[in-house]
This record gives C-alpha cells, structure tokens and sequence, in this order.
C-alpha cells in the first residue's frame, strides 16, 4: 500500500508538468517492459486461450482499471491527495454493496449500517454544499465504483484465467487507451527529472502489485486486508511534506470513519464465511 501511494504522488507531482494522458502513457510504457519481466516470471506465461464470457470479463476489467487510473489521477491534481485516497478507501463498503446487488451476496443490518456511516465519513472529506466543496471529489468517488466493477469482473472470472493474463492485458489497454488519448493533446517537453519520477512512478506501481500478489497467494484476508487503510496515513504524510497539504479535522474525522467501517467490514465478512458450511 505505502508503494502504491508513493506511486500515486509521484504522478500527482509529475502531473504538474505535463498532461494527464502523457503522463499514464509513458507510465504505461515502463509498466509494460516491467510486467512483461518481472510479474511474469512470478506467475508464468499469460495463457489467451480463454473462453469467450472469461475473454469479455478481462477485456472488462482492463476497461474498468483504465477508468479508474484516469479519474483518480485527475482527482488528485485538483484536491487534497490525502483526502483522494481515503475516499478511495470506500472501496470494500461499496463491494458490499455490490456483490449484494449483483451476485445476491447476503446483506445483514449490521454491514448496511457500516456502509451507511461511511458514506456519511465521505461526505464529510468531500463537505457537498460548502464552500470547500471541490468537483473534483466527484472524480474520487467515480474512481471508486470503477475499481468495485474491477473487482466484480475479477470474482464473476473463471478459475481458468491465470493471473499473468489479467495483468498483462490490463497493463496493454490502459497504455493503448492513454496512448490515443494523448494524440488529441499538445505533449509537453520531457526532462530528466520528469523522466525519472515517469519511471519511479511505475517501478512503485509493480512493486506494489508484486506484493500485493506475494499477500493473495500467502495471507490470510481478514489479516491483511485492514492493511490498505495504511495507504491513509503514508497519504497524509506525503501530502504534508511535498505538496504542503493537511486536511481539516472533518476531513481526518471522514478518513477515520471510512478506515474503521472498512476493517469492520473486512472482519465481518470473514465472520460470515467461516459460519457458512463449505459448498
């Protein structure tokens, strides 16, 4: 989580300089020559092979995680990047919420509440009505519902799709989309510095993703899961000492909310699946 985050400051300095679609294109170009190295050795050649629902399924997924790297990273070049993130941090409660209408997952009083209450923790990072309110927020909550249909087309996959196909396709289509999209703009010049943070930012992205791979095939969920609220916190620190930012208390007192809804959640979730019997 911390390689995650400091991948997504990077890009919100970079992106200071140069536009958004530049940006996540050559991103995407180190991300290719790094999946195509290191996360494949880890998890094996990536098999096409695939029947046609698992085909649209990955096709989808890349499709939602291009949408998500676009829309979060616009977010956080106009808004606090602490508040981005724990915004982002809404993703289990909307999981919920999801694999209960999608899949008819059951949906007890108790996980309803903790959804309802961070909902209410968000609004209050994003305070709609006042006059902090930023549009941008809206960019961090879409950002969240494109990572939740991620996820969705994940557990709707057969266990068929290997994983080194599902990183290797979605890293090609978020470069291939980024690429064309920057075609429509005036590309600005690259220094080295730039070049630097562009390959740094990726470097962390793979790092990041290589762990979290290393914790799905290892760990157990319910002790790890509460772990990606540490992103909350490097977040805060981050944005303090590089872009002198500090959210106001109703914002700390949102992010909390949200943090501890989510570990409740994960806890719960877990409760559940060890009562119910093994199919």
């Amino acid at each position: 989580m911390v390689a995650f985050t400091i991948n997504d400051s990077i890009m919100k300095a970079v992106l200071g300089h140069i536009p958004l679609m530049q940006a996540i294109f050559l991103r995407g170009l180190v991300n290719v020559v790094l999946v195509s190295t290191i996360v494949v050795c880890l998890l094996g050649a990536p098999r096409f092979d695939l029947s046609t629902r698992d085909r649209g399924l990955v096709l989808a997924r890349a499709a939602c995680e291009t949408g998500a790297a676009f829309a979060f990273l616009y977010a956080v070049t106009r808004m606090s990047f602490a508040n981005a993130v724990a915004i982002e941090q809404m993703v289990p409660l909307v999981i919920v919420l999801a694999g209960f209408v999608v899949f008819r997952d059951p949906l007890g009083w108790r996980r309803s509440v903790a959804v309802l209450v961070g909902f209410l923790g968000a609004l209050l990072i994003v305070k709609p009505g006042s006059g902090d309110f930023n549009g941008a927020s809206i960019w961090a909550f879409v950002t969240v519902f494109f990572i939740t249909g991620r996820d969705m087309c994940v557990r709707a996959m057969s266990d068929q799709v290997p994983t080194a196909t599902i990183a290797i396709t979605t890293v090609l289509f978020v470069t291939a989309c980024a690429g064309a999209a920057s075609m429509v703009v005036t590309w600005a010049p690259m220094t080295m510095p730039l070049v630097f943070g562009i390959v740094a930012a990726g470097a962390f992205l793979i790092i990041g993703y290589v762990c979290s791979i290393v914790v799905m095939r290892v760990g157990d969920m319910t002790a790890t899961a509460p772990f990606r609220y540490t992103s909350v916190v490097t977040a805060l620190i981050l944005g303090q000492v590089f872009f002198d930012e500090w959210p106001d208390t109703w914002s700390l007192l949102g992010a909390a909310i949200i943090a501890g809804t989510g570990i409740f959640t994960v806890f719960r979730e877990a409760q559940l699946g060890r009562r119910r019997p093994r199919p």
